[in-house]
């Protein structure tokens, strides 16, 4: 037996081509004399190369071979084996990209203001109260109704005397710096709580805020989305 130079495979000896790729071997036979043996018969003794499992079949077939001498399986060359790991990478880098543009569009563009903020509805917090003090059960249905459809979720811009600050960093307010804390006219839920610590507000101080009408409970005006104003 001798080895095909071009792919490995072992051969009988003087063929004149490989059996598997074709290539042209000589004429050489095992009739030449000892010592005198054409180099294709002296590469026949060295160890054997190395195998690898066919990706098709599963059986074994030399490292560099171009097709699979069991099945017939074109096989894949080691030099292509980067193609896979050039598109993960590509993809890994695309991933990233729209993710830095997602990133900088959401941290460089501010939450639209509150829709109605611009325009507030023109009435004062003592006006308002007047046509809300239903005096019975009657009165005070019409009036509920009434307030879910013209002022509810309604921005209003008042000006109130701090009371005192809740529990939960809700202003407490009235028409003036002595009107009673347990029965205030307005109660108000800041946007960011952090503009009372910045305004530094103390009970008795006048302030000018934005806000948005949420309910009316004996009395007193419940309203979220506050904003401190100058």
């Amino acid at each position: 037996m001798s080895m095909c130079p071009y792919c490995g495979e072992d051969v009988p000896a003087g063929s004149k081509s490989c059996w598997k790729c074709g290539f042209e071997l000589g004429e050489e036979s095992d009739t030449t004399p000892p010592g005198e043996q054409p180099e294709i018969e002296q590469r026949s003794k060295a160890p054997p190369r190395p195998q690898q499992p066919c990706p098709s079949c599963g059986k074994a077939v030399s490292v560099g071979a171009i097709r699979c001498n069991h099945c017939g399986t074109a096989l894949v060359r080691g030099s292509r084996n980067w193609i896979p790991l050039v598109w993960t990478a590509f993809g890994l880098v695309l991933l990233a990209t729209i993710a830095g543009l997602l990133y900088n569009f959401f941290a460089t563009h501010e939450a639209p203001p509150d829709p109605g903020r611009s325009h507030p509805i023109d009435v004062l917090r003592p006006q308002l109260a007047k046509i809300y003090k239903a005096e019975h059960q009657q009165g005070r249905a019409k009036k509920q109704a009434l307030w879910k459809e013209r002022h509810q979720g309604k921005f209003v811009r008042w000006t109130g005397y701090l009371l005192e600050i809740g529990p939960n960093e809700e202003l407490i307010l009235g028409d003036s710096p002595t009107a009673d804390r347990k029965n205030p006219h307005v109660v108000v839920v800041l946007k960011d709580s952090d503009q009372i610590e910045a305004r530094g507000l103390k009970r008795g101080k006048s302030i000018l805020y934005s806000a948005r009408l949420d309910r009316f409970e004996g009395g007193t005006f419940y309203l979220d989305l506050g904003v401190l104003e100058e």
